[in-house]
């Protein structure tokens, strides 16, 4: 298997596969979809909520940034 490196500061998730545990309000794919106006969400009353992400080919990840907005709109 081969491993793809990204040189750049390119975000890789956009526009991949995503999925989660439960959808309230939007989709697991929203929050991949680039447009900084949209997020995904899980239920709140769900036990343990995850959202997962395929890159469809192996990369090295030495950073992961996590965008959060405050509903305000800032993130944080």
């Amino acid at each position: 298997m081969s491993e793809h490196v990204n040189t750049g500061d390119g975000n890789l998730a956009v526009l991949q596969s995503a999925v989660q545990s439960s959808t309230y309000i939007s989709p697991a794919v929203a929050a991949v979809d680039n447009d900084p106006t949209t997020v995904s969400c899980t239920d709140d009353n769900q036990g343990q909520p995850w959202w997962a992400l395929d890159l469809a080919v192996p990369y090295t990840i030495d950073r992961v940034f996590v965008v959060m907005p405050d509903f305000n709109g800032d993130n944080r």
